[in-house]
């Protein structure tokens, strides 16, 4: 039996990118209601702007992140499979339909692959477990829910804000794993087209959006927990006195 091409090796981690993403991005519990982001709101003096712009922008996050997985996957499955090769498709997502043949062979499981995989299955697990340990109280929007409790036990335990370092992981991850060596985007050079410099572009300023604006949600964040629970906040602080990163900030 022959071997298979390189380039499918990289279908299975490129298909569990993508889900992990999906659960990193989706919100475990409804948006809370008027009252509980009035209630942050009243505590902080205005909204966060990420939770003003989350409407539209968690959906457009969305449609960035399967456009640029689900590309890939096509092209790597269209190396090997010459019947589900589409020419107009592939002369928009590579720079020549020309290259489909060669690609089979030049994409391939590289180090950053395994690397950037490694960073979203971590990232998104420790996301998820913080969806299990805050419950109810765990919303996308920034809000103080009826009855709020101050959760310290868990990840909490040891950050406090391990959620979103989880975001960073993960999205740092995504971008090692989709720009590195063996990639779509690096073995193509779509850099060099109308179509990668747009999707590539779009995709790395959305990530450092997002990034950039939950690293900047924690120091408000920790003002309005203050606020709610004064001692038992001060208390929590000071047994978990790293924001993010341990022994870092």
């Amino acid at each position: 039996m022959s071997a298979l091409p390189p380039s499918l090796y990289r279908v299975p981690f490129l298909v569990f990118n993508l889900i992990a993403g999906h659960v990193a991005t989706c919100p475990p519990n409804k948006e809370p209601g008027l009252a509980e982001r009035k209630r942050y709101q009243n505590n902080n003096k205005r909204l966060e702007f990420l939770t003003i712009i989350q409407w539209w922008f968690l959906p457009f996050i969305w449609v960035v992140l399967y456009t640029f997985h689900l590309s890939e996957i096509y092209v790597t499955l269209a190396s090997v499979f010459p019947a589900i090769r589409s020419h107009a498709l592939l002369s928009v997502l590579l720079p020549t339909t020309r290259l489909i043949g060669p690609m089979s062979s030049r994409l391939h499981v590289s180090p950053t692959l395994l690397l950037g995989s490694f960073m979203c299955f971590f990232g998104c697990t420790l996301r998820y477990i913080c969806y299990n340990t805050l419950g109810r109280q765990f919303t996308f929007e920034l809000s103080l829910k009826k009855d709020h409790k101050l959760i310290t036990h868990g990840p909490y335990s040891i950050v406090r804000h391990p959620s979103y370092i989880g975001s960073v992981i993960y999205f740092s991850g995504i971008l090692i794993a989709d720009f590195g060596a063996g990639s779509w985007f690096s073995v193509a050079g779509m850099w060099s087209t109308t179509f990668g410099r747009v999707l590539g572009t779009v995709w790395v300023c959305t990530v450092t959006f997002l990034l950039t604006s939950l690293v900047s949600r924690v120091p408000k964040e920790d003002k309005v927990l203050r606020e709610e629970f004064g001692m038992q906040w001060v208390e929590w602080a000071n047994k978990t006195p790293y924001r993010l990163i341990p022994g870092v900030y």
